[in-house]
């Protein structure tokens, strides 16, 4: 006993670091949604870096930030900042700059020892702590830094934030200069798919954002009871012990071996050891159950993230995947009546990772489109050498204008502020892709059918 309560107790410990984790990372993925919104606004490229100094300034704590360009082999240059008084500020390589340019965040407990810092000349006593953080941008790499005025404040868990992101860092950034250059030249075009991938990731990182929240919501309820079961059963543990205590003494005594057995029987009432061996049994059963639950959960949304490796790509599990996206939007479904006509082992041509990322998209739309209340159904079928999957919704529909442009980056249906606009497009480009097609049939006041049609793996 002792040792499986000591297994659910660490089962029971990693889920709640599986919620923490999950917390924060909404909270990350908020700020990166609201702050995505704002660069891609952005109309020249000093309100492109002011922009992303505030949205980074919520991640990561700073007095002061900006950013180094080089300007050749032994210097770099400020060229966009938060304190004018950095601007255009000559920094000559030194082995720490020289480090982060190939490619390695760092963190610098105290500047007054680096050489970039005291060859400065506006050498600024408010500023006692930096990191680093490498950018690619243009065909060469930039150093964005952050400053503090603590010695020390910067540690391995801020490089660790700045390196998760950076690549979002680097993507958005090229995404907004290739909108600043309307994707006019032959590098932007080749530069295209760049400018894709960033807003895939962006996209990717947005909806995560939203289905943090109800992940960690699916699975209060069975850490609740779990929980609740390991906290009776801990709470038996002194009339256990008194149990065998008062057994080992009777046991050991030297009355005759009829008063001892009477003895004994009296002690089951007395220590409530009938209560416990009848409930232990469901206790248990329940607090596998619910470790289970969330299991399924998790997997659910790591199969979500996955971008997927060789085998992966080659084919996607239709009924699987289906499955997996329904589990991880649970939240968002509790009065809508969710009617699966699924036609089994259903092989199609794609990626699992990327697949749940258009389904997910599809569900919470229709979500969004019935107001959290009505019917959606999912239907599966093959036809020929093609997979069809269509997600059917009772919502409020679309107009044929909105229609024709669904599919189209940037353009929602939905309030300012609660929709990005790439969520189809990117749905769109996804499925195309692996090689199908997706395509929607709606009516106002009816609701909206998206069909989504992949090649047949067999």
């Amino acid at each position: 006993m002792s040792l499986e309560k000591e297994s659910l107790l660490e089962n029971l410990n990693l889920i709640y670091r599986l919620k923490e984790q999950a917390e924060s990372l909404r909270k990350e993925s908020d700020i990166l949604l609201h702050g995505m919104r704002d660069i891609l606004e952005a109309s020249s490229r000093d309100e492109l870096y002011d922009k992303m100094f505030g949205m980074f300034g919520k991640i990561i704590p700073n007095r002061d930030c900006f950013i180094l360009v080089p300007s050749d082999c032994e210097q770099l240059i400020c060229m966009h900042t938060t304190d004018i008084r950095f601007a255009e500020t000559v920094w000559q390589m030194d082995p720490v700059l020289a480090s982060v340019m190939e490619g390695k965040p760092s963190a610098i407990f105290n500047i007054g020892i680096q050489p970039a810092w005291q060859h400065q000349d506006i050498f600024h006593n408010d500023i006692k702590s930096v990191m680093y953080c490498p950018l690619k941008e243009e065909g060469h790499t930039s150093i964005m830094v952050f400053c503090a005025t603590e010695i020390g404040f910067y540690t391995q868990e801020h490089v660790s934030i700045a390196t998760r992101y950076r690549d979002f860092i680097e993507q958005t950034i090229l995404s907004v200069k290739a909108k600043l250059e309307a994707l006019a030249t032959e590098r932007l075009r080749e530069e295209k798919a760049l400018v894709e991938r960033s807003m895939f990731q962006s996209e990717r990182m947005a909806s995560l954002g939203l289905l943090a929240a109800g992940v960690a919501h699916e699975i209060n309820n069975p850490i609740g009871f779990v929980k609740s079961n390991v906290e009776y059963l801990t709470s038996y543990a002194p009339k256990l012990k008194g149990f065998f205590t008062e057994l080992h003494r009777i046991l050991k005594g030297h009355d005759s071996p009829e008063n001892k057995l009477e003895l004994i029987e009296k002690l089951f009432p007395y220590f409530q050891c009938d209560e416990l061996i009848e409930e232990y049994d469901d206790l248990c059963e329940e607090m596998v159950d619910g470790v289970a639950r969330v299991k399924d959960i998790v997997d659910s949304l790591q199969s979500f993230v996955r971008q997927g490796d060789d085998n992966d790509a080659l084919f996607v599990d239709i009924t699987r995947c289906i499955k997996d996206s329904l589990r991880v939007v649970n939240s968002k479904f509790q009065n809508i009546d969710v009617i699966l006509n699924l036609t089994n082992e259903l092989l199609a041509k794609g990626s699992a990772g990327p697949f749940n990322q258009v389904l997910v998209n599809l569900f919470v739309n229709a979500s969004h489109a019935m107001s959290g209340k009505g019917e959606m159904t999912i239907t599966t079928s093959s036809l020929d050498d093609e997979v069809c999957i269509s997600v059917s919704d009772s919502g409020c529909g679309m107009s044929e204008e909105s229609a024709a442009r669904i599919f189209e980056p940037f353009y929602t249906t939905k309030p300012q502020g609660e929709g990005t606009g790439l969520g189809l497009y990117i749905s769109y480009s996804l499925i195309e892709s692996f090689g199908g097609r997706i395509e929607v049939n709606t009516e106002e006041g009816v609701g909206t059918t998206f069909y989504i049609w992949l090649k047949q793996v067999r």
